[in-house]
């Protein structure tokens, strides 16, 4: 099973593009990454439109998946050997959810940015659509998180 972190945001330029990824890299430990092949799994068709770029989010860089950042248990960095990258993820499930959110709240601060969409989910599944705003969506996200991780849902976050 894979635990992914996957959405969109409108089109912003590719320079800005580069320079958003460049500053989630410099910022965070998970990897934020505009993808070029256009695949959103199981959003719904009145939400993909030529003005979008999706992102992918992931653990570490080269990875395909967020199962560890994902994880609804405490994690242990243990079974995987002491390495720089499982020495620093958070251990608790809230602190890990943290994590995710600064990656968004940097996307969402972006000048030219006015919507975004995420999904959270286990094997591309997406069981619930919320709507919410760049002020409420950070609760929303942990709160739902917490509850059921991952919520298996689909978050339209618009200004």
């Amino acid at each position: 099973m894979s635990d992914t972190i996957e959405g969109f945001i409108n089109r912003i330029t590719p320079k800005e593009m580069l320079l958003l990824e460049k500053e989630i890299y410099d910022k965070s430990l998970l990897a934020f990454t505009f993808v070029d092949e256009f695949i959103l799994h199981n959003y719904p068709d009145d939400l993909l439109s030529d003005d979008i770029v999706q992102f992918d989010i992931s653990d570490y860089p080269d990875a395909n998946s967020a199962g560890i950042y994902l994880e609804e248990w405490n994690y242990d960095p243990s079974p995987l050997g002491k390495n720089e990258f499982n020495l620093s993820v958070p251990i608790l499930l809230e602190d890990r959810i943290k994590k995710i959110l600064e990656v968004l709240e940097i996307v969402v601060k972006h000048p030219n940015v006015n919507r975004m969409a995420v999904s959270i989910n286990r094997c591309s599944e997406i069981e619930e659509i919320k709507t919410c705003d760049f002020k409420t969506y950070k609760k929303v996200i942990m709160e739902d998180c917490l509850n059921d991780c991952p919520p298996n849902k689909l978050y339209i976050i618009n200004e």
